[in-house]
């Protein structure tokens, strides 16, 4: 039950969870070990359990009521989870409308994707290898593939690594998040914004094993870039030209860990599971008047 909840329901590596997970599971070992020392008879314990549990009304009522309050249970453990999630992941202080909004007139200047006029409006600060991004990503894929129309989503690069982004930490994690950045921002300026997102999805999904003969292979075979320009853009890829205006853009709302995305003008750090966002959305679009079925694709 609590490998259901931790892994279909909630999706958190809470600490309660994992908690519950591994007592009930380490219950289960020992009990069975327990039993097979024993050697209990078990056709006659089974059938003994079995007249125990339905052999008469009472014990039918009693059982059945049993199982109604354990899937009971389970179910507000589930909302109390959720809930515990909204409330230290702060989103409940969104959805009540406590928190400062910012404005992104900025935004125009960067990849966007998705109608100009959509409701939501998404900027997504993000690292080809990070781990929390590309899981973040593919949450933004999946809701807009769901909700055609819903967000309009502006991507700006942020690659952890000292050696293009003085603002990272070091230059011994993501190796080649500053060549994938450039090489990003490249296919933006040459083959324009469709081949952008394209391109970024390519990068989020092999972002584990990015090297530099996969980024060669994306650049000359996917997206046709010259042996000259592809060449230029590994010699720029250790400094921070050409992605000068992305970190400019992150410095300006404070960039802390990532993802970060400002949401409708709200800044919010770290990966959210896709519950939790499709929440905070439909409590934005509720403040507009307006619905999260609205925009479901007709499956049709």
């Amino acid at each position: 039950y609590f490998g259901w909840a931790l892994f279909t329901q909630v999706k958190t590596l809470c600490v309660l969870c994992i908690s519950d997970y591994v007592v009930n599971l380490s219950t289960a070992i020992v009990a069975w070990r327990a039993c097979w020392k024993l050697d209990l008879p078990y056709k006659q314990l089974f059938r003994w359990d079995f007249r125990t549990l339905f052999g008469s009304t009472g014990n039918t009522i009693r059982t059945a009521l049993m199982v109604t309050l354990f899937v009971v249970f389970g179910f507000v453990l589930v909302h109390q989870e959720r809930q515990w999630y909204l409330y230290k992941r702060g989103i409940k202080d969104i959805m009540n409308d406590q928190v400062q909004r910012i404005q992104t007139p900025w935004a125009q200047a960067f990849p966007t994707k998705g109608p100009e006029d959509a409701p939501i409006q998404v900027v997504m600060f993000g690292d080809h290898q990070c781990p929390y991004c590309m899981a973040m990503k593919k949450n933004w894929n999946d809701i807009m593939e769901e909700y055609p129309g819903l967000i309009r989503m502006t991507a700006v690069l942020s690659p952890s690594n000292t050696d293009c982004n003085p603002a990272a930490i070091d230059n011994k994690h993501h190796l080649f998040s500053c060549p994938a950045a450039h090489l990003a921002q490249v296919v933006y300026q040459k083959k324009g914004n469709e081949a952008f997102w394209k391109l970024q999805d390519e990068l989020y999904a092999n972002g584990l094993v990015l090297d530099e003969d996969l980024l060669t292979y994306l650049a000359k075979k996917e997206f046709g870039l010259s042996d000259e320009t592809i060449l230029d853009t590994w010699k720029k890829a250790r400094t921070p030209e050409g992605l000068e205006r992305h970190f400019q853009a992150a410095n300006l709302v404070g960039v802390s860990y990532l993802p970060y995305m400002i949401i409708d003008g709200i800044k919010t750090s770290g990966y959210l599971e896709k519950w939790a966002l499709i929440e905070l959305l439909k409590s934005e679009l509720e403040k507009k008047g307006l619905k999260l079925s609205d925009f479901k694709a007709d499956k049709t």
